[in-house]
């Protein structure tokens, strides 16, 4: 019989050394499983050949370079080695497994447009014997990173059993299985198809992105038809001759053409133009030193229309100067304007063949020598034209501009040369040009 009371020493006795040596053995396994995961992770660790991936050649090799060693990291099949120890080790794949210990080493190689990347990939091993070659069309959308995985599974499907073989000269006979080669299913071709036409729907609203960073240079063919008539009713006038040639440069800047969204319809344009030494003949026949020359540029914004169109405004400035030498008849115009303008374009076949309409307004703010030959007063402009241009995958750009400008004068006052009533300017222009294009 257990005394009274007894029972309670049992749970209030008993029951606290139970929970002792339950809690000291609990404690025990814990030890041992932390001692035993942390002996073997470093181990397991180890066992992964250690990749390292060289700097890629080529457009875009720095974001293809961390595209592919992220797809790598994520294979789980190798172990990564940081960028940076790799870019202070060299560039021949034997010199970067020697200074990082990478039993595998990988190089590439970029062609190709942004819409269409080709990579060129080649494994070596450690004593930089070649051991795999893969090549991956990467496109934009999610069939580019599917390209991406499938191009590493299938390098490292020939590369890592010659690893594990001995064949490459690493310590690897414990390197993982290698992933077997695998080929797109009918319907991931389907798919990868469509997003090929259409990579994003971003892509399918705005259209093809435009180009970065545009500079082209030629040459135009114009005229120059200028003419005051006086208050007795007589015309003065100065025309080209009939035409004559200047060597022209023009650039274009779009700072957010990669940007997916109405933002990238933000543009930056400047020209400059000359055609120095003419030998122009004045009304009477009699030859005059001609320099005719002028400079440009605006800002403006063009806003997609679907894919395929673009509108918009710009705002900008211009010289236009036309200095004739010493002569009785006809005074230099020099011409500094402002310049509001609409601008179109229509993309016939992406950024390769476009067409473009412009109009713009032209408000003189200053008419240099005239005003003071035939009186002041104000000039206002117009100009209208049309261009082909675009360029292609490997960089060429080109153009050809078709452009009408006006001017109307109109004078008060008496001037040093006659007292002027009202005046036209007038020209064509033609231009053909080519140059590179950055996208």
């Amino acid at each position: 019989m257990l005394p009274q009371g007894g029972l309670a020493w049992v749970f209030s006795g008993a029951m606290p050394v139970r929970h002792s040596v339950l809690g000291a053995l609990a404690l025990l396994l814990a030890t041992l499983l932390l001692g035993t995961l942390s002996m073997t992770q470093p181990a397991e660790a180890q066992e992964l050949p250690s990749c390292a991936v060289a700097p890629f050649e080529g457009s875009a090799g720095a974001v293809m370079r961390r595209s592919f060693a992220r797809a790598l990291q994520e294979s789980g099949f190798v172990r990564m080695i940081p960028e940076d120890q790799v870019d202070r080790a060299g560039s021949a794949p034997d010199a970067i497994a020697r200074a990082t210990g990478a039993q595998l080493v990988i190089t590439g190689s970029v062609s190709g447009s942004r819409r269409a990347r080709r990579v060129d990939l080649v494994a070596y091993d450690a004593s930089g014997r070649e051991i795999g070659r893969e090549t991956v069309r990467v496109r934009s959308g999610s069939a580019g990173r599917r390209a991406v995985d499938r191009g590493i599974n299938d390098l490292l499907a020939d590369a890592l059993p010659q690893l594990a073989s001995g064949s490459g000269g690493g310590e690897t006979s414990t390197a993982p299985t290698a992933p077997a080669h695998t080929e797109p299913t009918e319907a991931e071709e389907e798919e990868e198809a469509e997003e090929v036409s259409t990579p994003s729907a971003t892509r399918s609203d705005l259209g093809a992105n435009p180009l970065l960073f545009v500079v082209r240079l030629g040459v135009s063919i114009r005229t120059r038809d200028a003419e005051a008539v006086l208050s007795s009713g007589m015309p003065r006038s100065w025309r080209s001759n009939p035409v004559y040639a200047e060597l022209h440069a023009g650039l274009e800047l779009r700072p957010l053409a990669q940007e997916n969204d109405l933002s990238r319809g933000l543009f930056i344009r400047g020209e400059f133009a000359s055609a120095v030494g003419l030998g122009t003949l004045s009304p009477s026949g009699s030859p005059v030193d001609t320099q005719f020359w002028r400079v440009g540029g605006d800002l403006g914004y063009l806003l997609p229309v679907g894919p395929a169109v673009e509108v918009g405004l710009a705002f900008g400035a211009g010289y236009d100067a036309y200095d004739l030498g010493t002569n009785t008849e006809f005074p230099s115009v020099d011409l500094i304007y402002l310049r509001p303008a609409l601008r179109g374009r229509l993309r016939l076949v992406d950024e390769v063949v476009v067409v473009g309409l412009e109009s713009g307004l032209r408000i003189a703010v200053d008419r240099g020598p005239i005003t003071a030959a035939f009186g002041g007063g104000d000039t206002i402009g117009f100009d209208v034209g049309a261009n082909v241009g675009g360029a292609f995958d490997f960089g060429l750009a080109y153009q050809i501009d078709l452009t009408w400008v006006g001017y109307w004068h109109s004078f008060s006052g008496g001037g040093t040369l006659a007292t002027g009533q009202d005046g036209t300017e007038h020209g064509f222009r033609v231009l053909i040009s080519a140059g590179y294009a950055f996208r």
